[in-house]
Parts: structure tokens; C-alpha cells; sequence
């Protein structure tokens, strides 16, 4: 994805009311790996221009490619000593 565009999901994100580097960093990092993901992002900030951070969080979160990114998830069993 092209700097130009990050760099303007950036922008709207320091205008959040709340807004925090974590969260940036985050919905950056979400919004980056696929052209849809920022669509989706960008469309959400346009129809919610007063969403707060936690409302951004809430709406990426509940999308059916959020868990794509995910660390895989290791077993662990318990050893008998």
C-alpha cells in the first residue's frame, strides 16, 4: 500500500478524540495488508466522524478477516514428572 494513502489513515487517526499510538499503530498495521481493510476503515471514519477509539476497535475487530492475523496458537500439554 502506497505511503501517500497510510499517511492519510494517519491523519484521520490523530484526529480521533482519543486517539493514542498504540491505537494508530494498530489500525495502521490492520488497514495495510489489504486494499479492502483500509477501504473499510476509512468508509467506517466517514460515516462516524465522531467514533472514539474504542468504537474503531469494536467495528475492526468484528470483521471477518480480523483474526487472520493472529499468532498461531501453540499447544502446550501438561508432562507427567
Amino acid at each position: 500500500m502506497e505511503t501517500e494513502t497510510l499517511t492519510g489513515l494517519k491523519e484521520r487517526l490523530d484526529r480521533v478524540s482519543d486517539t493514542y499510538d498504540g491505537f494508530k499503530a494498530a489500525m495502521i498495521s490492520y488497514a495495510k495488508k489489504k486494499p479492502e481493510r483500509y477501504r473499510k476503515v476509512m468508509d467506517y471514519l466517514d460515516q462516524n466522524p465522531d467514533a472514539e477509539s474504542s468504537d474503531i476497535l469494536w467495528f475492526v475487530s468484528s470483521q471477518d478477516d480480523f483474526y487472520e492475523d493472529a499468532a498461531p496458537r501453540e499447544e502446550h500439554g501438561i508432562q507427567n514428572i
